[in-house]
């Protein structure tokens, strides 16, 4: 028998001279996982080259054990945040018995004991039935702005999506501005995994539930963009609608360039090398800020090298976010002209500092440093 493909629930007796029996299913687990550190009187004999033999509490003698691949319905976060171990019942019921309940346990959405301790989200699961892969626990939803007229106006344009259970995900409630059902002011967006793909809609207080896009083929693990079905073209919402799955990784909105959000505000450090004619960049470092999906704006300043009359100009810069990975800076010289820097890196770009190198130019750019550094909030290098 190869044990480490191999996995079974087995019935255990847990008092003594008591007929009553429950199920115990086994679950493999990492290599790293810590031991009980106590002793206990549960284990399988399947497992076992030489069986403990019959045991008054435990495993039941000649009890069906039923063949299970061993995976886990989510992955079990122990120890705890506190660093201790947590136990369903005492370390006394595991060493003993006697933590055999009167009715069943209480269970959290994905099929596990309530008392296990879930990890930090997101995590994925497998509770979900038409998810065989596993689903995440939260997904990031992005909805387009709703113009003021449309009766859906308010919806936020990203929101987490929490499971609830049966595949079904859903956020809380949202103000609506232009309800079409007066009094409720309110509505929330839901989102289902079905056997033929991913259905998102919206629920009206005091209305029906609208199914506004998809389905669309999609495997519970991949960013997934659902078109609008014809309950949202009569609705008048835009196309299309984005799933994220997890927490969105930063606070600006989603770049679709990049499949990710990224920061609202990034800075650029530059150094200052050579001797303009006129005017030379000076050593900075600019903030800029995102103004639109996968686009920066801000202001970098130029010296003149006329000792006469010394001062520095304001020019405006745009950092864009371009298919393919390339991350362009787009400046503006003290006399018009445009200047360029550029990088290509990896999809989604992983915030760790980029090196815009300069792209080719005229004689007006003598003075400016053959790169500038791009990097994310609190990653100055």
């Amino acid at each position: 028998m190869d044990w480490l493909r191999s996995c079974y629930s087995t019935d255990c007796r847990f008092f003594q001279d008591d007929p009553r029996v429950s199920t115990i299913h086994w679950y493999f687990v990492d290599e790293d996982t810590p031991v009980l550190p106590i002793g206990t009187l549960f284990t399988s004999n399947e497992w076992l080259d030489v069986p403990e033999g019959d045991q008054v509490l435990g495993e039941v003698p000649g009890a069906v054990r039923t063949w299970q691949n061993g995976r886990a319905p989510y992955p079990v976060d122990q120890p705890g945040a506190d660093g201790a171990i947590h136990y369903c019942g005492t370390q006394e019921d595991f060493m003993a018995g006697g933590f055999l309940p009167q009715t069943a346990p209480p269970l959290n959405v994905f099929g596990g004991l309530a008392c296990c301790p879930l990890p930090q989200s997101p995590f994925l699961h497998f509770d979900c039935v038409n998810c065989p892969a596993g689903a995440f626990d939260v997904y990031t939803l992005l909805s387009p702005p709703i113009p003021p007229t449309n009766p859906l106006a308010g919806l936020p344009d990203a929101q987490t999506e929490t499971y609830v259970s049966h595949c079904v995900w859903d956020f809380t409630y949202f103000e609506l501005t232009n309800n079409p059902f007066p009094p409720h002011n309110m509505g929330k967006w839901q989102f289902e995994v079905r056997p033929n793909g991913v259905v998102a809609g919206v629920q009206l207080l005091g209305g029906p539930f609208h199914e506004l896009y998809g389905p669309v083929a999609w495997d519970c693990n991949a960013l997934v963009s659902l078109p609008r079905n014809a309950a949202g073209a009569t609705l008048g919402v835009v196309t299309p609608v984005v799933i994220v799955p997890g927490l969105a990784s930063g606070v600006g909105q989603f770049c679709p360039t990049q499949g990710a959000f990224v920061p609202t505000s990034l800075g650029i450090r530059v150094v200052r090398a050579g001797v303009a004619i006129v005017s030379s960049i000076v050593t900075q470092i600019i903030p800029i800020t995102q103004f639109r999906p996968c686009q920066y704006r801000g202001v970098c300043w130029f010296s003149n090298t006329v000792r006469v009359l010394q001062f520095q100009l304001g020019r405006d810069c745009v950092l864009g976010f371009l298919p393919g990975g390339l991350i362009e800076l787009d400046l503006v010289g003290p006399r018009g002209e445009a200047i360029f820097y550029s990088a290509t890196v990896p999809v989604p770009w992983d915030l760790s500092p980029v090196a815009l190198m300069l792209e080719p130019g005229g004689p007006w750019f003598l003075g400016l440093p053959q790169s500038v550094t791009l990097f994310a909030q609190g990653d100055l290098p």
